[in-house]
């Protein structure tokens, strides 16, 4: 399958800095956003440590082994600079290979999946809220007014993170997208799915729109958007088919010979 990437992160209209990463490796099927927590500088540090992390362990494939190792950089990062501890970063990753997708996530950052013109959200917020979802049965506007809505229960870099994973088969035209709070908070699913509705033929006017829809809705935090295309086409040459153009050359050379040795045995 051909995978296409995309991506755009913005400091938003209130912060001062930008505490998000954004990034992914072609090669290697990998796609990711980090949103940093714990101050300008330790969540700004605590994201850019995890990206460093995960594209320098990419071809290896163990994400699990991967976020642990990011973990680790951000807790040894702490030791070394006290004042910086307490730092720590959510993800939200995307593993692609074949037609096989798994997806991790710490933390709030979400992912979404674009299939069959309409777009659900794949993961659940490791968040108070969504506890006391659970527990109350609270709904999404009372979810999205709640005080501490933007308590996390898990980041990488703090206690001991436990990255939930859901694996899926992977569809022509499927499209994730993978996004920080920034993004999911302000700007509703059904805003969300309109615009892909509207402009998913374009995965870079998506991003556009997806960053101007969070910007007008206040941009109170940093906003950051992956996206990650499946065409359904696949790679030239891939499971050792031969192109056309090669085949047809053969062909005539395989002729060629034939022709030259008719003539000269008759």
């Amino acid at each position: 399958m051909t995978v296409i990437y995309s991506g755009v992160t913005h400091k938003g209209n209130v912060r001062a800095v930008n505490e998000d990463a954004i990034g992914w490796s072609e090669p290697d099927g990998l796609a990711f956003v980090a949103d940093g927590v714990g101050g300008h500088v330790g969540g700004q540090l605590a994201s850019t440590l995890t990206k460093r992390v995960l594209l320098d362990t990419a071809d290896q494939r163990d994400v699990e082994m991967a976020l642990a190792a990011a973990h680790t950089a951000i807790v040894n990062e702490g030791k070394v600079k006290p004042e910086l501890q307490g730092m720590g970063t959510t993800i939200v990753l995307l593993s692609q290979r074949e037609n096989k997708a798994k997806i991790w996530w710490v933390g709030d950052s979400r992912a979404y999946l674009w299939r069959d013109k309409k777009l659900e959200q794949l993961t659940v917020d490791h968040s108070y809220v969504e506890i006391l979802r659970e527990k109350f049965k609270l709904n999404d506007e009372q979810i999205k007014h709640h005080p501490q809505r933007h308590l996390v229960t898990q980041t990488l870099g703090l206690d001991e993170p436990e990255p939930e994973c859901l694996e899926l088969d992977l569809k022509g035209n499927d499209c994730f997208l993978l996004c920080s709070d920034g993004l999911s908070d302000d700007v509703s699913l059904e805003q969300l799915q309109q615009i892909f509705r509207e402009h998913s033929a374009d995965m870079h006017r998506v991003n556009g729109y997806l960053l101007d829809a969070a910007l007008a809705a206040g941009g109170r935090d940093n906003i950051s958007a992956v996206l990650v295309k499946i065409d359904g086409k696949k790679s030239p040459n891939t499971d050792n088919e031969k192109s056309p153009v090669i085949s047809w050359l053969y062909i005539a050379l395989v002729v060629a010979v034939l022709g030259v040795a008719f003539l000269t045995f008759t």
